[in-house]
């Protein structure tokens, strides 16, 4: 599973917002971050409230963590918590029983930074086991009646499972995808580009790399504004998607620079698919909040074998100079490294 990001998670605090179950986000100092309505409603506590405690365990008026602490398990164990059931009681003293899943949430140094901790409320679901028990012991005539009962129960839980289960598919494909184009982010090229070359050493077939970044772009930024930039860069990598093909993996490469991935794509191929992208590019008018702007880009291709490397690394780094000679002999144009 891939490594989840304080920071990404903070970023797209929507997909949190859908989960109905409470949950809450604790940071390194034990500090409450994040809470959603629903821990608001179990805990009774409002946000002011819970600014002013010191830690996760005050702001946790139902004493869950009387007999471990989830967050320092988290801190030790460094992987995630699953389905861990825990008793504890409301300030009326009521009984109650909750599933926990904690997943730990990294800094970009591979450290913890925190923990995301979702609760299942199962109160409801253990006394009427409860319940069916003592039922059960009294009458054993109802014995198939109650095992009817257990079955439909469990059939439910299962569906909660597979839920939590697309739950952390979801934040686990958040990790890899960059938060303002939903491209696949900086890392997770790398990680894919390194695959795809090491297949490629052994299935002896073409892989080009090309990158690519928009010419003049901090003058989108300077001459109309941040917000616009984002929406040309947004926008941008929609495009790019479209008319990328099917054998194209796409990236954010950084602030506006994109990388794309061809795979089975000699330097041919390669060229003739970064032309058209150039070419479809500057047709475009990007328009957005009442502003209206054209751009265009320059695109620097690599392909293995044709060009002689060993590595993927080094395979990016040929586009990259390749990149920098097209901006430098004016922009708004292709070059291929094999041509230097």
């Amino acid at each position: 599973m891939q490594k989840l990001t304080l920071k990404k998670i903070l970023e797209n605090k929507e997909l949190l917002d859908i989960i109905n179950d409470p949950l809450y986000i604790v940071d390194k100092n034990k500090k409450l971050i994040y809470y959603n309505y629903a821990y608001l409603n179990l805990t009774c506590l409002t946000p002011r409230q819970i600014k002013d405690m010191n830690d996760c365990y005050e702001c946790f008026s139902l004493d869950i963590c009387k007999d471990k602490c989830i967050f320092e398990e988290i801190m030790s164990r460094k992987q995630p918590l699953q389905l861990r059931e825990v008793s504890a009681s409301d300030r009326q003293g009521n009984a109650l029983s909750f599933w926990v899943n904690a997943v730990p949430l990294f800094g970009d140094n591979g450290e913890i930074e925190g923990a995301l901790i979702i609760l299942r409320d199962m109160t409801s679901e253990v006394q009427i086991h409860s319940k069916y028990k003592v039922l059960y012991e009294r009458e054993r005539e109802s014995r198939t009646h109650l095992e009817e009962i257990v079955k439909a129960k469990t059939g439910e839980l299962r569906v909660a499972n597979t839920k939590l289960k697309l739950i952390n598919k979801k934040l686990e494909e958040l990790s890899i995808r960059d938060g303002l184009t939903n491209l696949y982010n900086h890392r997770y090229f790398f990680e894919r580009i390194d695959l795809l070359f090491k297949e490629t050493e052994v299935n002896k077939k073409p892989l080009s790399c090309l990158l690519l970044d928009v010419d003049f772009f901090k003058s989108v930024n300077d001459h109309y504004n941040h917000q616009f930039g984002d929406f040309v860069l947004r926008r941008l990598a929609e495009v790019l998607l479209e008319i990328a093909g099917k054998n194209a993996i796409l990236a954010r490469y950084g602030g506006d620079e994109f990388a794309i991935i061809l795979v089975n794509t000699d330097y041919k191929s390669a060229v003739i698919s970064a032309r058209k992208i150039n070419r479809q590019i500057r047709e475009q008018v990007f328009k957005d909040d009442g502003f209206s702007k054209k751009i265009s880009i320059s695109i620097g291709v690599s392909s293995f074998p044709a060009d002689i490397v060993s590595s993927a690394d080094q395979l990016v780094k040929l586009a990259d100079e390749a990149l920098y000679r097209a901006k430098g002999l004016g922009r708004d144009r292709v070059f291929c490294y094999k041509d230097i």
